[in-house]
């Protein structure tokens, strides 16, 4: 299978196909090919009803339809490649049929909203210094709050300016954090001992010196941004999305974002573009348009 990917992948290259789309096709199928590796099963003894385990394995694992369309496009490019390559005699047939759900776009934060709702929490408390630490490390990092609640003191590196995070699989990267998070972490963490009475190893706790919950985490956001007077409808992916978005309208290269946010970017990759293009068609109406 190895040997099938690199040609795959060399195949693609040669192709007209834009880098970022190379990345996505080889990154679907190398999880396909996880998918069939982990249960035995040998690439060129797929079929129809391989392809179609696989749809309801990725609709199991929470995997939204444009997601899945857009690994059925990869997967049959795939097999159109292996057909053509003499490697199979006929292109498996793949049935799934799509519902017209109304494509939702997650809400980003501007990075000026990101900064209304950081400078309004006030450090005169260990709660507020807490939170504005908890905050910066969300926007610095784009970990998910489960990685974040989950953050242990061991993995936090203050001279080398990064924290090392481990995902629901137990796979494990390194994330950088700026000067604004490292400064907040120092203040946080000097006041951190008069709270974790219970010696706690998390970063983050409550006041109670007990990890800090999902929910509690959801509390924190919510309540800074209300008073930061966001009127954006705010979850707790949202700076997670927002700090993607914010790195690739700066030019970041989209194999750094996914290995800064893990390979679940590629599921929102399509949408970060779609709203950097909105953007850009917008700011490029406005000073073009006599009158916009």
């Amino acid at each position: 299978m190895k040997e099938i990917l690199k040609k795959y992948e060399e195949y693609l290259r040669e192709s007209s196909k834009s880098k970022n789309t190379v990345l996505a096709y080889v990154t679907d199928i190398t999880l396909y090919n996880k998918f069939l590796r982990d249960r035995k099963i040998e690439l060129l003894d797929t079929d129809e009803k391989t392809i179609t385990n696989y749809i309801n394995f990725l609709v199991q694992e929470g995997k939204s339809e444009r997601s899945i369309n857009r690994i059925i496009i990869s997967i049959r490019n795939f097999y159109g490649f292996m057909k053509k390559s003499s490697l199979i005699k006929e292109i498996p047939e793949i049935n799934y049929k799509t519902t017209n759900l109304t494509k939702r776009i997650p809400e980003i934060l501007t990075v000026e909203e990101i900064d209304r709702i950081i400078n309004i929490v006030e450090n005169d408390s260990i709660k507020g210094i807490r939170d504005k630490a908890l905050l910066e490390v969300m926007y610095a990092t784009g970990m998910k709050v489960s990685e974040l609640t989950s953050l242990k003191l061991q993995d936090i590196n203050m001279e080398l300016s990064y924290v090392n995070c481990t995902d629901n699989r137990n796979t494990e990267r390194l994330i950088p954090i700026g000067s604004s998070a490292v400064k907040a972490l120092k203040v946080y963490l000097a006041e951190r001992d008069r709270i974790s009475y219970l010696n706690s190893p998390y970063v983050f706790i409550n006041l109670n010196g007990n990890k800090l919950t999902r929910q509690g985490v959801w509390r924190i956001v919510k309540s800074y941004c209300e008073r930061a007077g966001i009127s954006k409808t705010v979850n707790l992916n949202t700076f997670r999305h927002s700090f993607a978005v914010h790195l690739l309208q700066n030019g970041a290269n989209v194999r750094a974002v996914q290995k800064l946010l893990g390979n679940q970017v590629l599921t929102y990759m399509d949408t970060y573009y779609e709203i950097i293009n909105s953007d850009r068609l917008n700011i490029i109406y406005k000073r073009s348009h006599p009158r916009a």
